[in-house]
């Protein structure tokens, strides 16, 4: 199948949703969990802090 699509089988793109909960922002652990991500070759392209109403 690559063979007879090159262009649709490379540069596909798989986007992975991490969260943390209040207890790990709470216990200042986002930059661990940010540098553990990166470390396992996943490239952080946004990053959002929302509270709870």
């Amino acid at each position: 199948f690559a063979n007879l699509f090159p262009a649709a089988c490379t540069g596909a793109h798989e986007r992975t949703f991490l969260a943390v909960k209040p207890d790990g922002v709470q216990r200042r652990l986002v930059g661990e969990i940010v540098r553990r991500f990166e470390r396992k070759g996943f490239k952080l392209v946004a990053l959002k802090l929302v509270q709870a109403a």
